[in-house]
């Protein structure tokens, strides 16, 4: 049986309360999972012919309740995404400030290398070994009020990517790229928050 490429459910923690999700109101609540479910209509389709994997809303590894919006694997990479809904407008970064207009934004500026970090010592642990991880946050516009700008935007622990052009980057993470590395899928599996269980339980051959 082929495996499964495409494990979780992306924005289910959000959907269902888990302790772990920070966005607190009805309104933040709806536009991130939104934002995590329209990464992983760009995502999901870029797996089956490539031999990539997916995950979607996972607990980080000893991370106090913190998850991980999105996993995407190719060989030995492993591209942690984070989706956001962010307020539309020009955003610009200079000395490590992100600003809005002439406003100061909020979270644009946070450090992600944590989740990197986490993610790398729990590979660690397992003796998977010889595997990079880099950081990638998604950005959709929480509203249709004006055009969102991110070409002058920057953060120092991952690439900001405006979600017309992650296909784009997604491409070039398979391209040329080997399947996922099975070891590293059944070493995120048990982190995934949601149920139900996908079907790829049973095609990795775990029974959890």
């Amino acid at each position: 049986m082929q495996p499964t490429c495409v494990y979780g459910v992306p924005g289910g923690s959000l959907n269902t309360g888990w302790k772990g999700a920070k966005v607190t109101s009805q309104h933040g609540r709806m536009a991130a999972a939104k934002a995590e479910r329209d990464t992983a209509a760009l995502l999901d389709p870029a797996t089956s012919p490539t031999g990539a994997v997916v995950l979607h809303d996972l607990r980080l590894p000893n991370g106090g309740g913190a998850n991980i919006d999105h996993i995407f694997i190719v060989g030995n990479t492993v591209h942690l995404i984070d989706s956001k809904a962010w307020r539309p407008g020009f955003l610009w970064t200079v000395g490590g400030t992100t600003r809005r207009g002439m406003e100061r934004t909020e979270g644009i500026d946070k450090d992600l290398s944590m989740g990197r970090d986490r993610l790398m010592a729990h590979f660690a642990t397992r003796g998977i070994t010889g595997i990079c991880v880099d950081t990638t946050v998604v950005v959709w516009p929480s509203n249709s009020s004006k055009k969102l700008s991110l070409w002058a935007a920057t953060n120092k622990t991952a690439l900001l990517v405006h979600h017309r052009n992650l296909p784009g980057l997604v491409n070039r993470w398979v391209k040329n790229a080997q399947p996922a590395n099975r070891e590293v899928v059944e070493a995120l599996i048990p982190l995934l928050i949601t149920p139900p269980r996908p079907s790829g339980y049973v095609a990795a051959g775990l029974d959890f």
